[in-house]
């Protein structure tokens, strides 16, 4: 007999999952931290197995950004307003988004009981999810984006006609709470694993070859420059930049060699990061032009 899944993907189930997944993750985290659940924090955990590749404590922060960004989004599943447009929202991610939510706590309970060998399983799988989640809504966004910029398509002329005010205003706070914290998260966690990877080995009492420890920053580098200009997203550069820099700062002292390159592919990456966001400026001021266009020569036609 055949076992009916379609209640999974029921907006009703999906809703739940996410609040839940949310709430459960944010618990644990906070005491997680502070020591309250294994056998040390997370932040201890992480200097207690110090490498060349240990981000420096205040960049860990980062993770309130994310918690309060995806937290606006839990609210926004339950309020009563644009059922359509958060069914498409809430389809696109379907059980991926929380189900990485639920991958990061289980490693936020492993590295916390010092399990780091097999936090480095958790946190790739995290990843993995993680970026099925960001593919599937940049697909959805792709579309969103573009009718916010060159607008709907007149099904009797073929014209473009721009968004009203309010539907534009919509579509931004969805895309800053739905997009952005997924893109973020991605990039944190891309450079995190390597991070990890990192601790695995000081774990062992090894210590990483210096050409590998920079070919491994170079590869984070290298995919997220590729993701980032594939989908045009310069937001996916900038957690990436942060935890760089965080790593040039702790490096300084101790291995110039991560510093001075920690610095250069920071620097890249936020000189690709602003040529994408020229580029989609331009690319905005180009359509409106030719909206403005469009408008006086039907006002001459009138």
């Amino acid at each position: 007999m055949a076992i009916d899944l379609d209640w999974i993907e029921s907006i009703l189930f999906l809703k739940i999952y996410t609040l839940i997944s949310f709430l459960f993750n944010l618990f644990l985290f906070i005491i997680c931290s502070d020591g309250k659940l294994g056998q040390k924090s997370t932040l201890d955990t992480w200097n207690l197995y110090n490498s060349s590749l240990t981000l420096s404590s205040w960049s860990h922060s980062f993770w309130w950004i994310l918690f309060v960004i995806q937290g606006c989004y839990t609210v926004y599943l339950f309020i009563p307003v644009r059922y359509n447009e958060k069914k498409e929202i809430l389809t696109s991610f379907g059980i991926w988004l929380p189900l990485a939510w639920n991958l990061y706590t289980a490693w936020t309970v492993v590295f916390s009981f010092q399990l780091v060998p097999l936090s480095l399983a958790f946190i790739a799988a995290h990843w993995v999810i993680l970026f099925v989640s960001y593919n599937n809504i940049n697909n959805t966004y792709e579309n969103k984006l573009d009718v916010l910029v060159y607008g709907e398509t007149n099904p009797r002329t073929g014209e473009k006609i721009p968004l009203e005010k309010k539907e534009r205003a919509w579509v931004i706070v969805e895309f800053l709470i739905t997009y952005l914290p997924t893109s973020f998260h991605l990039g944190w966690v891309t450079l995190l694993t390597v991070v990890n990877l990192s601790t695995v080995s000081s774990f062992g009492h090894h210590q990483l070859y210096a050409s590998l420890e920079i070919c491994m920053l170079f590869l984070v580098s290298l995919i997220v420059f590729i993701v980032a200009a594939q989908r045009l997203d310069p937001l996916l550069c900038l957690p990436v930049i942060w935890g760089l820099a965080s790593l040039a700062r702790s490096t300084e002292k101790r291995k110039n060699y991560i510093s001075v390159s920690s610095i250069v592919l920071a620097g890249v990456l936020a000189g690709i990061s602003v040529m994408i966001s020229v580029y989609l400026l331009l690319r905005n001021l180009e359509t409106r032009k030719i909206h403005e266009q469009q408008r006086l020569l039907k006002d001459e036609r009138v």
